[in-house]
């Protein structure tokens, strides 16, 4: 009875082994498989990575209705749309009433001008980037980075901060240096700086002179035929360096930089990776979000004028303003608080947790000792002003026991809502008057088309105003910005969106 027992044992014994060791074998052969499919998939991400082509150029804001063709398929002409890609054989072409910018390369722009087109291309093994213009005119201006460009006329060296302007006349194309310098490639080297211009044949063959029909270039804005074609009316005009935030029902919103008194002639703009260049007033169109901004003068080389930030907000302004102290509770734990606030200054209750027990505490502020016959405390409204305060709660019994100590950061809520604006509600009829009202928040001041509102003992404001375009109430704080409240016609639309 017990050997065959014990042969029973064995047999089991030999069974399960056989069993765990097939089940093994075959759940590692299954991870074995599993392991080697990820590294062959991760291979071919980063090869594809590595190998695929990158973009010549990449459209990133326009004008009307800008078309696009591929090589696989020239002149077959398709809308094109922002952040789009262009490859060796692509091209992009506008009409009479659109314009095209362009990121080229990784540094370098490209202003498609309205009844132009462009074939963009790159040279096999090598970092030069192919522009062909076909028809009509671009600019091409560089940063801080020279760029090469080569065409069906030859090769062009760019050197940083430089633009030139390309025109196609017939079979011939006249390269307009408009800053900066560049750099004619080739067997004999010709280099030109600001106002100078030079014809090319196909081949890259110099014609001296102007071709027939084609102005001398000129510096900018001496010109009109070497102006920038005229851009969508703005929804906001701005001095340049301000900080200021655009509640918008509607965005994007087209916001306009004033360069007076700033710089003399041409700026550049750049906010993220949007950039355009021009004389006076420059604008471009921006999404809700938050964004930075930078001006710079470039006659003469580019020097930093003005920068800023700013943020645009989906929002109508129509909420009723806060009336109402705001609180908040605080942990003596350690930490770091912040509390915000818009007019009133908050009324903050401080709780120490894990006290311990006690007949009275201590509550320490900012070197200020109070005794409190609880281990909560409720600071009225403007016991804690704006800025940063030191917390610190304390037994008075032995041994004295101390929380930890804790910040409490007071801060004004510059995003917060400074207005409310009643009417218009909605958008409103263009060319007739228009019903103006709504409230500010205390401190605040109102303007609109550069005369300021008066406000009543509610702070309250009405009006009737003949807006030309879209209307822009201004509500300023001394310290706290501007806060731009928009409201459009029926008959306008919404500027497209930005990248």
């Amino acid at each position: 009875m017990v050997r065959t027992r014990q042969r029973s044992g064995e047999r089991f014994a030999q069974a399960l082994e056989m069993w765990v060791s097939r089940w093994f074998k075959g759940r590692w052969g299954k991870l074995r498989a599993l392991f080697a499919g990820v590294l062959v998939a991760g291979l071919g991400i980063f090869a594809y990575l590595l190998w695929s082509p990158r973009p010549i150029a990449v459209l990133m804001e326009f004008t009307g209705r800008p078309e696009r063709d591929f090589a696989v398929a020239m002149n077959e002409w398709s809308p094109a749309a922002r952040r789009d890609a262009f490859f060796d054989g692509d091209a992009a072409r506008t009409d009479k009433t659109s314009s095209a910018s362009f990121r080229l390369g990784a540094r370098a722009r490209l202003f498609l001008r309205p009844d132009s087109q462009v074939r963009f291309g790159r040279r096999s093994g090598s970092g030069t980037l192919g522009v062909t213009v076909e028809l009509g005119q671009v600019d091409v201006g560089t940063v801080d980075e020279g760029v090469r460009l080569e065409s069906l006329f030859g090769e062009l060296a760019l050197e940083a901060g430089s633009t030139v302007r390309l025109q196609r006349v017939g079979s011939r194309l006249v390269a307009s240096v408009v800053l900066g310098q560049v750099v004619l490639v080739g067997p004999s080297p010709r280099s030109l700086g600001a106002g100078e211009s030079f014809t090319l044949e196909l081949g890259g063959l110099v014609v001296d002179g102007p071709s027939e029909g084609v102005k001398e270039a000129a510096r900018p804005g001496r010109d009109e035929e070497n102006s920038a074609p005229p851009s969508p009316p703005s929804d906001l005009v701005v001095s340049a360096g301000e900080t200021f935030w655009v509640h918008d029902p509607e965005p994007p919103t087209r916001i306009g930089f004033q360069s007076e008194g700033l710089c003399s002639g041409q700026v550049r703009l750049r906010v993220g990776e949007q950039e355009v260049q021009g004389e006076g007033t420059v604008s471009l169109s921006f999404g809700a979000g938050k964004y930075k901004y930078a001006l710079y003068c470039t006659d003469g080389g580019e020097r930093l004028a003005a920068e800023g930030q700013f943020d645009v907000l989906r929002d109508k302004g129509a909420k009723p303003l806060p009336a109402f102290t705001p609180s908040a509770t605080v942990h003596a734990d350690g930490r770091v608080y912040t509390v915000y606030y818009q007019e009133r200054l908050p009324q903050v209750t401080v709780v120490w947790p894990s006290a311990p027990s006690g007949t009275t505490y201590e509550l320490t502020i900012d070197g200020q000792v109070m005794s409190v016959a609880q281990p909560s405390v409720s600071l009225a409204s403007g016991r804690l002003g704006p800025g940063t305060h030191q917390l610190v709660f304390s037994t008075t019994g032995t041994p004295k026991r101390t929380s930890r100590k804790t910040t409490v950061d007071i801060r004004v809520d510059a995003q917060a809502t400074a207005a409310r604006v009643a009417e218009p509600s909605e958008r409103f009829e263009p060319g007739s008057p228009v019903s103006v009202a709504g409230q500010a928040m205390p401190g605040y001041s109102v303007m609109l088309d550069g005369t300021e509102l008066p406000l009543d003992n509610q702070r309250r404001f009405s009006t009737i105003a003949s807006p030309k375009g879209t209307m822009a109430l201004a509500f300023t704080r001394p310290g706290r910005g501007t806060h731009y409240y928009l409201r459009r016609p029926k008959s306008s639309e919404a500027p497209p969106p930005s990248p």
